[in-house]
């Protein structure tokens, strides 16, 4: 029998008597086996973590909004839980959203987005409507300013530039630009050099979103002042309706419009019949006010509690996500909500057109260029002058919203002295309507009394206008006192007579 001798000493150590070179080869052998699993070692430990990292923050987000809705008791006992987070009731001091805002304002960018059909294979993506849209928090107040799409701007691009165009093509050309990320970054930087003020979020809306959210609340109704005939795109021609236009009357007074023609009202920029200014591109502007205001005003109206509105609207805006794409958070959507009840419902609206300000005191239509059409420009390329209009329109706001058409009546028998308050009138900075200066024969009644023609359409302008000339003689029964409407079809008339004879 062979006999098997074993040497305990070798049994850990098998390789004992190969030569140095083989054991080398042997030990990097060895040693490159083993990267492979230790670099996936590492990479697995480094998943792990991060898996960890993610779920303990979920956790703490969940535990954060869960324990900021629920009361506690001595001992920390839970004697109360709040299970809705759209209650603001709920909200207490460690879960109370805010919006962001800038020294007592927050402004939001509102773009409406045309995605109908090019008719070339592609959609379009023209923005039909920029508005800045900004809340007073101290006051409630809001305000919405047009910018029309022929506002003709000036910009730079980082160190480059200035470039210039209309502001309806600045989005477009930040999209064809390597060095601009997003072509809405660069509309809303130009928006915010115009009203000189940081803009916090932006809201980009397709035009279905404003059909749905129409009639969502069951229509809007709008004020209109004289009938007339839209001439509107057919978006969809099919055989049994071919026509390239589409024809939409609206009747003078009020009228409840259902979403299919309160977004005709707030787009179409041809009429059949009516006012030949409804066309303008000012008036589209002031219309898509008009629409949003009216469904400001539906939401705010409704009979419900903070809670149901809350609910609502959060409702409304899921399922309008389609066509609507905004930079708000879900938290900042909360803190809007719970400032519904606070919301003053007369916006101010402005639209930045040559009667802003005054007709082309700040704004103006220079001689139409045949290379970039028609254009409206600003007098101040700095936006200043602009800027100033609006912190005075803040002050006056309600006012601003009248644009009553004024005439001031001389009946004096004399001319105005120079320094009389009459003439003062249309130096204050009071955004007042337009005012016209007529004379009339003398009268016989001393002192200053206003005269109202539009059935107490004016409250705020009435109430102005007492303060200013410092009288109670004001009358919404001009007939009465055989005061007569001139052919400029003023809404108030404030008659001077001569002043009181000193004793």
């Amino acid at each position: 029998m062979k006999e098997i001798s074993v040497d305990l000493d070798n049994l850990s150590t098998p390789h004992k008597n190969e030569t140095d070179r083989s054991r080398k080869l042997r030990d990097a052998n060895e040693t490159g086996k083993s990267k492979k699993p230790k670099r996936r070692k590492v990479i697995l430990i480094i998943a792990a973590i991060l898996l960890i990292s993610t779920l303990i923050f979920a956790g703490l987000r969940w535990k954060r909004l869960r324990d900021a809705i629920t009361g506690f008791g001595e001992g920390g006992s839970i004697v109360s839980t709040c299970t809705n987070i759209l209650d603001p009731v709920c909200w207490t001091e460690a879960f109370r959203p805010q919006l962001k805002q800038h020294e007592g304002f927050t402004n939001m960018l509102i773009v409406g987005l045309d995605t109908r059909d090019s008719g070339r294979g592609a959609a379009l993506q023209n923005t039909d409507t920029i508005i800045v849209a900004r809340l007073n928090h101290e006051t409630g107040q809001t305000m919405m300013i047009s910018i029309p799409r022929d506002f003709y701007v000036s910009f730079k691009i980082g160190d480059k530039g200035p470039f210039s165009m209309k502001i309806t093509s600045v989005s477009a050309t930040g999209e064809n630009r390597d060095d601009v990320e997003n072509g809405m970054d660069l509309l809303q930087q130009v928006a915010e050099e115009i009203i000189g003020q940081p803009i916090q979020y932006r809201t980009v809306i397709k035009l279905g979103a404003v059909e749905e959210a129409v009639n969502t609340f069951d229509g809007v109704d709008i004020e209109i002042d004289e009938a007339f005939a839209a001439k509107y795109p057919n978006d969809e021609p099919s055989a049994e309706n071919p026509a390239q236009w589409l024809r939409y009357e609206f009747e003078e007074g009020l009228n409840h419009l259902d979403g299919e023609r309160a977004l005709v009202y707030a787009r179409f920029r041809k009429v059949y019949s009516g006012d030949s200014s409804l066309a303008s591109d000012f008036s589209r502007g002031r219309r898509q006010q008009e629409v949003i205001s009216a469904l400001k005003e539906k939401a705010l109206s409704e009979d419900l509690n903070v809670k149901q509105k809350a609910e609502k609207y959060w409702e409304i805006l899921q399922n309008l996500s389609k066509n609507v794409e905004t930079d708000a958070t879900f938290e900042d959507i909360l803190a809007a909500i719970s400032l519904i009840e606070k919301i003053n419902s007369d916006s101010i609206s402005i639209v930045l057109d040559p009667n802003f300000g005054g007709i082309g005191k700040l704004i103006y239509h220079p001689p139409t260029d045949e290379t970039i059409g028609y254009i409206i420009r600003p007098r101040d390329l700095t936006y200043g002058d602009i800027q100033d209009e609006i912190v005075k329109i803040w002050e006056y706001g309600n006012l601003y919203n009248e644009q009553a058409h004024l005439v001031v009546s001389n009946r004096t028998g004399l001319s105005y002295p120079t320094d009389h308050l009459a003439l003062e009138l249309k130096n204050d900075d009071a955004p007042l309507g337009a005012v016209t200066y007529l004379t009339h024969t003398k009268t016989e009644t001393t002192g200053v009394r206003i005269y109202d023609f539009s059935e107490g359409k004016y409250p705020e302008t009435i109430k102005f206008l007492k303060e200013f000339f410092e009288t109670d003689n004001s009358f919404d029964d001009p007939e009465t006192y055989e005061i007569e409407q001139t052919n400029y079809g003023e809404d108030i008339m404030i008659v001077v007579g001569p002043e009181e004879a000193s004793e």
